[in-house]
């Protein structure tokens, strides 16, 4: 316990070889935890990069009361439910624009509203990746700014400047 306590010592203090130490030592168990959840060996890779670089970022507010294992197994299960969350809104938009492009082939084009249509979702397909799913999760699922901020865990600041900035970034393109 004293090893780890100095570890995590070294790390808040920015060194880099206590986070390879880290790194090296706990990354095979993460990786083993996630691919449970997830059953898909490139997003457990990724979902387990993405703890570290947030184990990094946060490094100086880390407070951990047991163990480090535990407090990571912890991190990853979070970032796996995340990782499933997005995936499966990803996977809904997919369904949602292919169901919209099935019926926009449908409508007479004599108005111009397959133009005005298929102009609007390329815009929307244009946006930023965090952008586009936020905005596709109020806009297409419906979800409130407190559920996408609940389900992407991020607040509902972030959420509101990322629809302001869908917003204007739609004007500036269909305007």
């Amino acid at each position: 316990m004293h090893a780890e306590k100095d570890i995590l010592r070294r790390l808040r203090a920015g060194e880099q070889m206590a986070f390879k130490h880290i790194f090296d030592e706990h990354y095979p168990m993460l990786c083993k935890v996630v691919y449970k959840m997830l059953a898909d060996k490139a997003g457990t890779e990724d979902v387990v990069q993405e703890l570290f670089i947030k184990l990094w970022r946060k490094r100086e507010k880390i407070q951990i009361t047991g163990t480090l294992a535990t407090y990571l197994r912890g991190m990853a299960i979070k970032e796996a439910i995340s990782y499933l969350r997005q995936r499966k809104h990803f996977e809904a938009e997919e369904k949602i624009t292919e169901l919209a492009m099935v019926g926009y082939e449908g409508m007479i084009e004599e108005d111009g509203l397959k133009e005005r249509t298929e102009s609007v979702q390329q815009a929307i397909t244009m946006l930023p990746n965090r952008c586009r799913l936020i905005f596709r999760m109020s806009k297409i699922e419906g979800l409130t700014y407190q559920e996408i901020a609940d389900s992407l865990g991020i607040s509902i600041k972030t959420v509101e400047n990322q629809m302001g900035k869908a917003l204007k970034l739609l004007r500036e393109k269909l305007l």
